[in-house]
C-alpha cells in the first residue's frame, strides 16, 4: 500500500479496527502475531511477540529466538482505545480459539 492509501484507509476506521490496522502498518505485525497478543505482552514501549494464532489455535513461536520485542512509538500507544476485558489484546470472534 502507498502512504496515501494507508492514510485513506485509516481515515475511515475507528476504535479497535483503527488500532489494529495501525499496528499492521506501523509495526509490521502479521495477523497471526497480532491476534495472539495477550495483555501482558503489551508494555509501555514494546510488544512481546512470543505466540502466533495458527489454524485457530494459539501456539508459541517455533524457537525462543523467534520471540521478539517490537518497539511501539509513543503516538501509537497514546491512541489505544479501551482494552477489552478478555485476556487477549485483540480477541478473535471465536471463543473456542482463546487460551486464557
Amino acid at each position: 500500500m502507498s502512504l496515501e492509501e494507508c492514510r485513506t484507509l485509516l481515515s475511515v476506521l475507528v476504535g479497535r479496527d483503527h488500532l489494529i490496522v495501525r499496528m499492521f502498518i506501523q509495526l509490521g505485525l502479521r495477523p497471526e502475531e497480532l491476534f495472539a497478543l495477550r495483555r501482558n505482552d503489551v508494555g509501555n514501549e514494546f510488544i512481546r511477540i512470543d505466540e502466533a494464532s495458527t489454524k485457530g489455535q494459539i501456539k508459541e513461536t517455533k524457537t525462543e529466538e523467534s520471540a521478539v520485542n517490537v518497539y511501539v512509538p509513543p503516538d501509537l500507544t497514546s491512541s489505544k482505545p479501551g482494552v477489552p476485558r478478555t485476556s487477549r489484546a485483540a480477541p478473535s470472534a471465536s471463543p473456542s480459539s482463546r487460551r486464557d
